[in-house]
């Protein structure tokens, strides 16, 4: 191999080590509030149920999520149905106040944290 072959693979080399690095030390704790944002999302749906709260037409359920301002929780369907497009079902706080949100089904199951 010529020594501009062996640079250029150092480069790339030292480019993929550093954006492994860099992203393991950005989201190192970050599964763990994601794992607990999920769970406090899942838990007020249970709770609504429990009340016998018909949760169909997808409401939002936690607008913001309390401890974790920049989150809403929204109950929805996969695949999407007509009503989960409806904008009395949406979290109001999502783009405004809040970048991410929770979606778990009527039933309370996980579907997607974005």
């Amino acid at each position: 191999m010529s020594k501009k072959t062996i640079r250029a693979f150092v480069l790339v080399f030292s480019i993929l080590v550093f954006v492994v690095i860099f992203n393991f030390t950005t989201n190192l704790f970050q599964p763990r509030a994601v794992a607990n944002i999920i769970e406090t999302c899942q838990t007020i749906c249970k709770g609504e149920l429990s009340k016998n709260i018909d949760l169909s037409n997808g409401p939002c359920l936690l607008n913001p999520i309390p401890n974790y301002e920049d989150w809403v929780c929204d109950v929805s369907h996969w695949p999407r149905e007509a009503v989960d497009g409806n904008e009395t079902n949406q979290c109001s706080e999502y783009t405004k106040t809040a970048d991410h949100f929770v979606e778990v089904f009527p039933n309370c199951s996980f579907i997607r944290a974005v």
